[in-house]
């Protein structure tokens, strides 16, 4: 049971990246970086930082380590809390949003993705939780 769930958030964790990562370069292309006062250089080490640590979050994810169970949950709701900040408004609207199809699946699938990474990773706590019950 264990096992499933730690592949559950990994698996989830992926499929965000792969979201992830095409909605990063469409930030660039629309300038993101300078609404916050950042460079392009600084944004990219950011990013690359933000990047290897959700990497690492789900590697100990998969090796059934609580911290990367939190850490893969706050992964998740960080990148939905800013994807439906920043973008849902202009998703929303009549108009295509960015590059269109594209740019909003991008963005919607994060928001999907990053939900179930979190829920996955709620679920994989309790189930930890559980196994460390049965073992006192």
């Amino acid at each position: 049971m264990q096992r499933r769930a730690s592949n559950r958030v990994v698996a989830s964790g992926v499929v965000m990246v792969g979201f992830a990562v095409p909605h990063f370069v469409d930030d660039f292309l629309y300038g993101i970086p300078d609404e916050f006062g950042l460079t392009n250089p600084q944004a990219q080490v950011m990013g690359g930082v933000f990047f290897a640590a959700l990497v690492l979050a789900l590697i100990m994810a998969g090796r059934g380590v609580r911290a990367g169970y939190y850490a893969a949950c706050g992964f998740g709701v960080l990148l939905v809390a800013a994807a439906v900040l920043r973008h849902l408004e202009g998703i929303l609207a009549p108009e295509p949003y960015w590059g269109g199809l594209v740019s909003e699946g991008s963005i919607l699938g994060l928001i999907a993705s990053g939900l179930a990474l979190a829920a996955f990773s709620v679920q994989a706590l309790r189930v930890l939780r559980r196994v460390d019950h049965d073992l006192t």
